[in-house]
């Protein structure tokens, strides 16, 4: 199952195609509760197991590593259904690792209610809280709820990064620029150098392994998609990433 999940990475059918009805319906009845069973019946469009998948993912005694693979796996094929129940996982008591990865799930969906969800439910985030501040900048109506939430003194000031706050002034939106400017004064772009160290650090980080092209994609689809497009996927809030020199 592991090679045909690979080759089904970041896709989803509407419906289960024809030819793998019988024997998709037959691994589902036999291997129900296996997690690479359901990823691949959530990616081939099986209702049957999205359910299966919702009662997983529920199951706080359940092993942490199968609920974030399985709650990646709803963010990725972009059911609507997903939203709902990302954001009952936000909004209780969970591990830092179930909280970000529901809220990697819910970076696929735009809808501006899931930035007010989010803020209600940041006092309860703990660990989580700094991943919940970069969801929130990573859109441009989640942003602006953000801002208003510190205004109000809802969310410390001192919570939002300086490299989110430069992300947010790269948006060109006049009224963003104009709160960010109010809370924290003007925010100067990265210097050069200071640029050319953080390439350097990472480049360096990069080049103690072998890279795996695969497990490089998934993440790109599930965080830098959020923004940026590469090849036709991702959105096209920040720059497109395809004709970029990615040596």
């Amino acid at each position: 199952l592991s090679g045909v999940l690979k080759a089904l990475s970041g896709r989803k059918f509407d419906a289960v195609p024809a030819p793998m009805k019988m024997t998709l319906a037959r691994l589902l009845k036999s291997r129900g509760s296996d997690v690479k069973v359901i990823q691949l019946a959530l990616r081939l469009g099986s209702q049957q197991a999205q359910v299966e998948a919702v009662k997983i993912i529920n199951q706080a005694d359940r092993n942490s590593v199968e609920r974030i693979v399985l709650i990646n796996t709803l963010g990725e094929t972009r059911n609507v259904e997903t939203v709902d129940v990302m954001l009952k996982l936000i909004g209780r008591s969970e591990p830092i690792a179930i909280h970000s990865a529901a809220l990697s799930a819910l970076g696929y969906f735009g809808d501006e209610t899931i930035g007010t969800a989010v803020l209600l439910a940041y006092p309860k985030l703990g660990g989580a809280r700094a991943r919940a501040i970069e969801f929130l900048c990573s859109r441009q109506q989640w942003a602006v709820q953000l801002l208003a939430a510190v205004g109000k003194k809802q969310i410390d000031p001192k919570a939002v990064p300086l490299t989110q706050l430069r992300q947010l002034s790269e948006l060109g939106d006049k009224q963003i620029n104009k709160l960010v400017a109010k809370h924290w004064g003007r925010i100067q772009a990265a210097t050069p150098l200071e640029k050319q160290g953080r390439i350097s650090a990472i480049s360096q980080m990069l080049g103690r392994k072998r890279g795996d092209a695969v497990l490089g994609m998934q993440i790109f689809e599930k965080t830098c998609a959020n923004c940026h497009k590469l090849h036709g996927k991702g959105k096209t809030i920040g720059p497109d990433l395809t004709g970029a020199e990615r040596k």
